[in-house]
C-alpha cells in the first residue's frame, strides 16, 4: 500500500510541506477518515475527481454512504478484519456511487493509523478508479458467453500453448471438461498430429494473422477425431 504518512497518525510528517504536496498532486485518491464513524476528515483532490463531489461535500459523507448499497454487506466483516489485525491494513475492490448516480469501480487500499497510545486514530485510504479494467473485464466475459452459444469447438491458448478458455462445445467434442482443460498444454491434452511442423504454423499465423488447415486429435475416450482448424 502506498505510504502517506509518518508519524503518529494525528499530526503530519516533520516534512509538512512535502506531506501536502504529496497528498495533493498524487494520481491516486487520498482520503483520511475518522475510524469510529467512516465519515471523512480530509480528502485529496484525486478522491474529489473520483467520486464526483467537491471536497466540502464529500467531507460530510462516510465511507458507507458513498459504497454501492450491494457492497454494503462486505464493508462491516472488512472492517472488523482491519480492526482485529495486527497490521490493521486491508485492499478490496468495490464499486462508488458519484454524486450524478454514475459508478465507478475502485480498489482500494486501507489502513488504520494508530495513534502514541495504540489506539485507532485515523483510516487512511488510498483509491484507484479501475472502471476501464473492469468494463474490459465484463466485455471479455461477455464475448466467452457467446463462445458457448456456438456448436464449435473453441478453446484459447497462449503463446506456450496453454489452455485459457475452453467453450461448451469442446467439452462435449473431446470429453474433458473447462475445469479439467483449462490450464493444460492444448496440444499435449488432445495429442495433435498436425499437418506441418508447429513451428511453421505459429510463422504463418504471425505473418498473416490467422491459420487453418486440418488436424488431427483424440478424445479423452481415446477416440481420434479429424477436425477443420481454423485458429486467429
Amino acid at each position: 500500500m502506498t505510504n502517506l504518512l509518518r508519524g503518529d497518525g494525528r499530526h503530519p510528517p516533520e516534512d509538512g510541506n512535502e506531506y501536502h504536496a504529496i497528498f495533493r498532486l498524487t494520481g491516486l485518491g487520498v482520503a483520511q477518515a475518522d475510524p469510529s464513524t467512516g465519515r471523512f476528515v480530509r480528502v485529496n483532490p484525486r478522491m474529489c475527481d473520483i467520486i464526483g463531489y467537491p471536497e466540502e461535500e464529500l467531507l460530510l459523507k462516510t465511507f458507507r454512504e458513498i459504497t454501492h448499497p450491494d457492497d454494503w454487506d462486505r464493508d462491516p466483516a472488512r472492517s472488523r478484519r482491519v480492526a482485529e489485525s495486527e497490521q490493521r491494513e486491508d485492499q478490496a475492490e468495490k464499486r462508488y456511487v458519484r454524486k450524478d448516480g454514475s459508478v465507478v469501480w475502485v480498489n482500494v487500499n486501507a489502513a488504520i493509523v494508530p495513534d502514541k497510545s495504540g489506539r485507532s486514530s485515523r483510516t487512511i485510504a488510498i483509491v484507484q478508479d479501475i472502471t476501464g479494467r473492469k468494463e474490459a473485464e465484463e466485455e471479455l466475459q461477455r464475448r466467452a458467453r457467446l463462445l458457448d452459444l456456438t456448436r464449435d469447438a473453441v478453446m484459447v491458448f497462449d503463446g506456450e500453448g496453454s489452455t485459457t478458455f475452453w467453450n461448451h462445445a469442446a467439452e462435449a467434442t473431446y470429453g474433458w471438461t473447462r475445469q479439467e482443460a483449462v490450464g493444460q498444454d492444448l496440444h499435449a491434452l488432445l495429442e495433435t498430429v498436425f499437418p506441418k511442423p508447429l513451428e511453421e504454423i505459429k510463422a504463418d499465423l504471425l505473418s498473416d494473422g490467422y491459420w487453418e488447415g486440418e488436424l488431427w486429435n483424440t478424445a479423452r475416450d481415446g477416440t481420434p477425431l479429424v477436425v477443420a482448424s481454423r485458429w486467429v
